[in-house]
């Protein structure tokens, strides 16, 4: 489905797909895209259904009746009733797109992407700031929430001064008691504008893009904030950012991605954790990470040594961190979770350094430790046993063979005659003539006869 001029089109895609600004129908995609389709119901609405399993996946919250859809030359899709009204507009429901001729009110608001390439809601939004509502804020909610109270601010436009706000300038942008749109008419001269849109990208940047007719591909025009670590909690807990524009987080020394996997397609919300694990040691070591900023944390501070600092940081596992001024010898201890860890070295006031518990190469808890090392000794037992029982049987049963090799090997090689009791009996006529005894018992006279062949 196109528009009259042919500059929008609708239609359901695979994500992400390039030039899509789309509705957020269904948190749980539909596996099959060749089964999905929209219609309006016997209701009057849009729905989505997966014509497979015919569940009804997402539908349009319009109460009066519909029987026409529309696609508008802004790129509004609407639901018309039967005399032409409007009974539904998709402007009404921004995603993480905002076109000309879109609101940005006090229930509307931009949400981002979950990653890339999940149009979940993700953590940022772009909205009017409470109470007064006067100027335009990019927050973080953890979880996508929309409670202001959970919310964080970390970019605002400033106060609107009646033509543009203090602190960024929004072409051909106008704000009329609580609504803020950006209009796309045609400009002093004469000329038509360049098609344009504003987008909040997964990882908490509102960009402003413009479309080039030549090249037919999206410039970016400007990008908010312009210092990426700016965005809160973009790397996650215990995420540090270096301030790059590509691949702007990565973790300390002795951590690692909780997530590798969102972590390879720039998601880096769940931070990292310890290469060995969450479990604390006594003999953790502290790695140095230098004078840096952080948030969102409880700090407990008392004067004392580096190596005190330490001790009582190793007494709790609660305990992640630490900061040491050795000029006043005063100790910060850090309880909880670290966001928004990013280098202020230009700043010279700042004396602090950060020192961040990880665990020690080789280490291990002691009673893991203690377990280890009967496991290994009664294993070790195990197998000398066993080993000395295969020798035993081994060397017995050799001299079983060799002592049976011996005697059959007499008579082979004395190449005497063995004679059984019935012969030896006939011989002798009966054991009847005795001729003496000895140590080796009595002596029989005694002839046997031996057929000899003629040669």
């Amino acid at each position: 489905m196109m528009n009259s001029s042919g500059t929008w089109a609708f239609g359901m895609l695979p994500s992400p797909f390039p030039h899509m600004f789309g509705l957020r129908t269904v948190r749980k995609p539909i596996k099959n895209l060749m089964s999905a389709s929209a219609e309006i119901t016997e209701d009057g609405k849009l729905a989505v259904i997966d014509q497979d399993s015919r569940t009804l996946m997402w539908e349009t919250s319009n109460v009066e009746k519909a029987s026409d859809l529309r696609l508008l030359e802004q790129g509004n899709l609407v639901l018309l009733s039967s005399d032409g009204r409007i009974v539904w507009r998709s402007f009404d429901f921004p995603t993480d797109t905002w076109l000309p001729g879109m609101n940005l009110t006090a229930e509307q608001r931009l949400t981002s992407w979950k990653s890339s390439i999940d149009p979940a809601p993700g953590r940022y939004s772009l909205r009017l700031n409470p109470p007064d509502y006067g100027e335009i804020a990019l927050f973080y909610s953890n979880g996508g929430s929309v409670d202001m109270i959970n919310s964080h601010t970390y970019w605002t436009t400033g106060n609107w001064s009646g033509n543009a706000f203090a602190g960024v300038r929004f072409h051909r942008s106008f704000y009329t008691n609580g609504n803020f749109w950006v209009h796309r008419g045609p400009l002093e001269s004469g000329i038509k504008p360049p098609l344009t849109r504003f987008v909040l990208d997964h990882m908490g940047h509102l960009k402003q893009f413009t479309w080039s007719q030549q090249s037919e591909v999206w410039n970016t025009f400007w990008s908010q904030p312009e210092n990426v670590c700016r965005v809160y909690a973009l790397c996650g807990n215990l995420g540090f950012c270096n301030g790059k524009p590509f691949n702007p987080c990565e973790c300390l020394n002795g951590f690692r991605p909780i997530d590798s996997v969102s972590w390879g397609k720039e998601d880096f919300s769940e931070g990292c954790w310890r290469q060995g694990g969450e479990t604390c040691n006594e003999d953790d070591k502290f790695e140095e990470v230098g004078a840096v900023s952080y948030e969102r944390t409880t700090v407990v501070s008392f004067t004392g040594s580096r190596s005190e600092c330490e001790r009582v940081c190793l007494g709790n596992c609660s305990c992640i961190g630490l900061y040491h001024n050795p000029k006043n010898n005063l100790c910060k201890n850090l309880y909880g979770s670290l966001l928004n860890l990013r280098n202020v070295t230009s700043d010279s006031t700042i004396q602090d350094m950060l020192y961040v518990r990880a665990q020690t190469i080789g280490g291990g808890n002691k009673k893991n430790k203690k377990t280890s090392f009967l496991v290994g000794m009664i294993c070790g037992i195990l197998v000398i046993l066993s080993v000395g029982t295969i020798n035993l049987l081994y060397l017995r049963r050799r001299k079983v063979s060799r002592r049976k090799g011996e005697e059959d090997s007499v008579f082979q090689v004395t190449n005497l005659r063995v004679f059984s009791y019935k012969d030896l009996h006939a011989a002798t006529r009966g054991f009847s003539e005795k001729l003496g005894h000895g140590g080796f018992g009595l002596f029989f006279e005694g002839y046997y006869r031996i057929l000899l062949p003629w040669l």
